[in-house]
């Protein structure tokens, strides 16, 4: 278990945008590692479904529209790749909306259960998974899974014990 940087690049959710971003990493010597692609207007959309159900409105009905609307053009692209400086440089000159943070990464074993005991190891030192994305080989062997956790660092150290 290991800490990285996640980088996050906000784009046009369109035929040919993720292309240009893999072709834009790959000719300047940069590998992707680990991605992971969520069209924005279904992020917001489960918000504010749960928000529904809570009772918890936080705008008015018109406004969810809106936002919704706007939020359907664009999709969220995370990235776990081998030199994140450079990339975060490559992202800004060429003008893509990005940001960076540090997540866990977890190679696991492909057996049941494994997941499920991270899961708790964490639940019980009161560690919130916010998300997680990753990826099982068709013929078992090791997975490699991205942990968005509060103190990742922390959270990795907790796994190590």
């Amino acid at each position: 278990m290991q800490t990285k940087t996640q980088l996050s690049t906000y784009v046009q959710d369109a035929p040919g945008v993720l292309s240009g971003l893999c072709s834009l990493l790959a000719e300047n010597g940069v590998n992707i590692e680990a991605m992971s692609i969520q069209n924005s207007k279904d992020a917001v959309k489960k918000i504010f479904e749960a928000r529904e159900k809570t009772g918890r409105r936080i705008a008015p009905a018109q406004n969810y529209a809106s936002i919704m609307s706007d939020a359907a053009d664009y999709s969220t692209i995370r990235l776990i790749v081998d030199q994140p400086d450079k990339a975060a440089r490559i992202l800004a000159e060429a003008d893509y909306a990005f940001d960076s943070e540090t997540v866990l990464v977890v190679a696991l074993e492909d057996k049941p259960g494994v997941m499920g005991r991270i899961a708790e190891r964490l639940a019980a030192a009161g560690v919130n998974i916010n998300y997680i994305y990753g990826s099982v080989p068709a013929n078992g062997g090791t997975s490699l899974f991205v942990f968005h956790v509060p103190e990742a660092a922390a959270a990795g150290k907790l796994l190590n014990q």
